[in-house]
């Protein structure tokens, strides 16, 4: 299949395959946008556009860092992420101790949000085992858990690494590998199992446990791992729900193996991209069993596509279209270009996607033609370096009766895709006449004369874009 792009961003056709077997033609499209100081901000097009993102990139070391984006390269996703990478910044730039942070995704005539997600965010604070009373004298006041209080913050990134999650890990070579219980330690065969099994004795694991919803977190804390180092004190998340607010009574039952796998799944906040390893991203692998394994089948039966969707659960939509507004509330500093405050203080930043489309033109080897929609499945928003990252992607069948011999990307703005419809309204209309049909004769021009025969038995956009060919002929 040739593939030609009319469009200037960056752009490539691959092939995926189903869990039946089955291939399939992939188109994706990356749009770059940026804005200026204008206020409502205004998204144009980037003079220097992204090329596609071929691999995940991270923010820091690859896996042992959160991730800014994953790769362009998925065969499909079922619906839209959105994602934000962004630091939070406190109102009026005043450091506070705690304030909230929101992204809204709307589209216009319609009544509510297609997203509307809500965090707050803290300053500094710890789980320190303390004095029930501190303060107060007296050598044999009890000790417990306690969170303390934020710190007041001026701004805090919004990544992984400032929600819940972590790791515990104790090398052979630490110190405390010799005070860890029996129970704590790897088995061989988890141990033979690990990536650093290979490493000198010294930097081989005794102990490692890992929240994998997000292992790169704050606050996940094992018992085993608190007895062997003996360590009271640990850095709390600054990140949560305003709905399910972190509290010492999880950090306690976290330390004691009695949080239930529903209320840690709650605690991870963000608005970035989960990881691949998170539980519920994990499932839809589908069952990888000796069978698979022995099978000479790309994918499991019961793979979901919905594994390539990255985002929450919560910051997922339907496909984007073009137009949207994005609305971001203390995600921007106060004087970042495009950026306003409303009447509370908070800095607002408000962006409007471009009233624009891209579609495919996929002509066949016997001759046909048909259009058909990218859809926008991912979308990116980075304040601090004024960036909106937008992936559009197509589908196409590959059908070996009919195959296609080339596909090209184009793009039109919303007022022309309007007015070419109406053209090809009145056109259509007036093939209804015989005297409308264009004069075209073999003995003129017999190219012509075959692409202006009236087509039959064609789905409506094949006609459509039949139509719209000749059009452009005439």
């Amino acid at each position: 299949m040739d593939f030609v792009n009319h469009t200037p961003f960056p752009a490539m056709a691959f092939q995926g395959i189903d869990p039946h077997g089955q291939r399939f033609h992939v188109v994706a499209v990356r749009q770059t946008l940026t804005w200026n100081r204008n206020a409502p901000a205004r998204l144009y097009y980037a003079a220097q556009p992204a090329p596609l993102c071929v691999a995940d990139e991270f923010f820091g070391a690859a896996n042992q860092s959160s991730l800014r984006q994953e790769s362009d390269l998925c065969q499909y996703k079922p619906r839209c992420d959105v994602i934000v990478n962004a630091v939070a910044h406190a109102p009026q730039n005043r450091p506070v101790p705690r304030f909230d942070v929101r992204l809204a995704v709307g589209k216009p005539g319609l009544g509510s949000a297609l997203i509307d997600k809500t965090l707050s965010v803290t300053g500094p604070r710890q789980f320190i085992y303390a004095d029930e009373s501190p303060g107060k004298p007296g050598a044999n006041t009890p000790k417990s858990w306690r969170l303390t209080e934020p710190e007041p913050t001026l701004a805090v990134p919004v990544r992984d690494e400032y929600a819940f999650g972590g790791q515990c890990r104790i090398d052979q070579g630490d110190a405390a590998a010799q005070r860890l219980d029996t129970q704590y330690r790897l088995t061989p065969g988890q141990l033979a199992g690990h990536p650093d099994a290979h490493q000198p004795f010294a930097g081989q694991p005794a102990a490692h446990v890992v929240f994998t919803a997000n292992p790169v977190g704050l606050g996940f804390v094992e018992h085993g791992y608190q007895e062997a180092t003996g360590i009271e004190r640990f850095a709390a998340p600054q990140i949560e729900h305003p709905d399910c607010p972190l509290t010492v009574e999880c950090f306690k039952q976290c330390l004691n193996g009695t949080l239930t796998e529903e209320r840690a799944a709650s605690l991870p906040a963000g608005f970035g991209i989960r990881p691949k390893a998170h539980p519920e991203r994990g499932k839809l692998v589908g069952t990888v069993d000796d069978t698979f394994i022995q099978s000479d089948a790309w994918l499991p039966e019961d793979f979901d596509f919905a594994i390539w969707n990255a985002a929450p659960p919560d910051q997922q939509t339907d496909y984007l279209e073009g137009g949207e507004t994005l609305l971001l509330t203390n995600l921007c500093a106060y004087d970042a270009p495009g950026a306003s405050v409303d009447g509370h203080g908070n800095t607002r930043l408000r962006l409007e996607l471009p009233g624009q489309e891209c579609f495919l033109l996929a002509r066949l080897d016997s001759g046909g033609l048909f259009t058909h929609a990218l859809h926008i499945d991912t979308l990116i928003i980075e304040p601090e370096t004024q960036c909106v990252s937008l992936v559009w992607r197509a589908v196409l069948a590959i059908d070996e009766e009919t195959p296609v011999r080339a596909v090209e990307v184009r793009l039109r703005s919303f007022a022309q895709r309007d007015a070419d419809q109406a053209a090809i309204e009145h056109y259509k209309a007036g093939l209804s006449t015989p005297a409308a049909i264009p004069a075209v004769t073999a003995q003129s021009d017999p190219a012509a004369a075959e692409s202006a025969s009236l087509p039959t038995d064609l789905t409506d956009d094949q006609f459509d874009a039949w139509v719209r060919a000749q059009l452009n002929r005439g």
